[in-house]
């Protein structure tokens, strides 16, 4: 970001002693060299094809949301900054809307729920009445 902040605010110099005027009052981060928003279809096809060049084919723009929110929850990052990274006050918003299911989450369920079950038959074999 700090790269592309700086080839920004060297095309801004640009524009403006040229005397045009620049063209970001939304405060974008990628724009045209006056400042002014990409086109949408332009985006999306650069988007695809770096998409493609990562292997990854067939991903929308949105679905990197999903991937940052659940990337940052793997790494042990809290629910209230994860929400906050994601531009949510609510954390349980960002958590039904982004958070996808990995296979290491799944992994840790299905481990829990092996574990309680054991500890249950040990309870049983036991004769202890609570666990």
């Amino acid at each position: 970001m700090k790269a592309e902040k700086a080839v920004q605010d060297k095309h801004k110099k640009a524009v403006k002693e040229s005397g045009a005027e620049w063209k970001n009052d939304l405060d974008l981060v990628f724009t045209k060299e006056d400042g002014s928003p990409l086109c949408q279809v332009t985006v999306y096809k650069h988007f695809k094809d770096a998409a493609a060049k990562a292997g990854i084919p067939g991903t929308r723009v949105h679905d990197l949301r999903h991937q940052f929110a659940t990337k940052l929850l793997e790494s042990g990052v809290d629910m209230d900054t994860m929400a906050k990274a994601m531009g949510h006050t609510d954390p349980s918003f960002s958590i039904k809307r982004y958070v996808n299911a990995t296979q290491k989450a799944r992994r840790e369920s299905a481990l829990a729920v092996d574990n309680y079950a054991a500890r249950i038959g040990a309870a049983k074999q036991l004769n202890i009445a609570e666990i």
